[in-house]
């Protein structure tokens, strides 16, 4: 008796040890395919958070110029920012703007993003990504 793999016309299929070598083949491949989409999951949202800071920053940048001071935000919402409107759909972020001390009785801003519930999937949670009035990333503490 032939055994293998069926050969087209013969009477012959796998056996159930090379079809369970199979399944643990794609079982395999199945879980690198998966950690691979969690971690693009979660740097398109750091990416996401990311854009919307830089865009929080411009916008107190014009606030600046047509006021001649920044506005800031008394909780985790921008709702309180006068022209903002927060992003549709879930978010996986909160967003706030606090004054800081640039010393000589001046201030300026720092946008602070922080995670809701370990948005990037990177295993760490309330990660925070700040961006200061001179646009510069402060990356994540």
């Amino acid at each position: 008796m032939k055994k293998g793999f069926a050969i087209i016309g013969s009477n012959y299929g796998a056996s159930l040890l090379e079809l369970l070598a199979i399944i643990v083949i794609i079982a395999i491949l199945t879980a690198i395919a998966f950690n691979w989409t969690v971690k693009s999951i979660g740097k398109a949202r750091k990416n996401e958070a990311k854009m919307a800071l830089k865009k929080i920053y411009e916008f107190e940048l014009a606030y600046f110029q047509e006021n001649g001071f920044y506005v800031y935000t008394t909780n985790d919402s921008l709702l309180d920012l006068p022209g903002w409107a927060l992003p549709k759909g879930k978010p996986h972020y909160t967003f706030r703007v606090v004054k800081t001390s640039l010393g000589d009785s001046t201030y300026g801003f720092t946008v602070i993003a922080t995670e809701i519930a370990d948005a990037d999937m990177n295993g760490i949670a309330q990660e925070q990504i700040f961006i200061n009035q001179d646009g510069v990333f402060l990356g994540a503490r």
